[in-house]
C-alpha cells in the first residue's frame, strides 16, 4: 500500500526534532515550508526551507557576498534520487544530489506512517545530529492537492513532466 499512496508531492506542515518522545527543536524554524515529491518512475525529491531566508543584494544566485550565500544556503535543504519502498513502514531515499554534499551518495532511511484517511504522511529517521543535537527528525506531510484543469495545474504539470525527462539521465 505505501509503494502506490507515496506517489505524489507531499507538502511539509511541520519539521520537528525528537529526543525521548519530547520537541526540543526545528532544524528550520518552527515555520519551515517545503515539499516532498515522489514520482511513479521511483524518482524523489526534498526542497525545504526555513523561513524569512536572506535576501541577497543581487539577481546572480552565483555572485554575491559569501558570508551572505553561506547564510541563505544554511536555510535550505534539498535532495533528490531514486526511492525504494524496504516495507510498509519504511523508505529509502538515495541521493544523487544535495545541497548538503556530506549527504551525496548516501542512503537515507526513513520512517514512513501514512495515514489514508487524512491525507497524511510522517517521515522520521533513526537518531542523528542535528544542530549539534543527537534526536530523530520527524516530518509532518499533507498530500498537495491542486487544480489540474486551472491555469497553475497546467504549469506544474509540465514542471514535473520536465523534471521527469531530466531525471532520465539518472538511471
Amino acid at each position: 500500500m505505501l509503494s502506490e499512496k507515496i506517489i505524489g508531492v507531499w507538502e511539509l506542515q511541520i519539521w520537528e526534532t525528537v529526543v525521548d518522545d519530547r520537541v526540543i527543536g526545528y532544524p528550520l524554524g518552527e515555520k519551515a515550508s517545503g515539499f516532498i515529491a515522489y514520482h511513479p518512475i521511483r524518482f524523489m525529491s526534498v526542497n525545504i526551507s526555513a523561513p524569512n531566508r536572506v535576501r541577497l543584494p543581487t539577481d546572480d544566485p552565483f555572485a554575491g557576498d559569501p558570508k551572505l550565500l553561506a547564510l541563505d544556503a544554511k536555510g535550505y535543504l534539498s535532495y533528490c534520487g531514486p526511492f525504494s519502498i524496504v516495507s510498509q513502514n519504511e523508505v529509502i531515499h538515495h541521493l544523487k544530489l544535495c545541497s548538503f554534499e556530506n549527504w551525496v551518495g548516501t542512503d537515507q532511511h526513513r520512517h514512513a506512517q501514512l495515514d489514508v484517511s487524512k491525507d497524511t504522511l510522517t517521515l522520521s529517521t533513526a537518531p542523528v545530529l542535528t544542530q549539534g543535537r543527537k534526536g530523530s527528525n520527524r516530518l509532518d506531510l499533507e498530500a498537495y492537492r491542486f487544480d489540474v484543469g486551472g491555469f497553475v495545474g497546467r504549469l506544474q504539470l509540465i514542471a514535473c513532466v520536465l523534471a521527469v525527462a531530466t531525471t532520465r539521465s539518472f538511471e
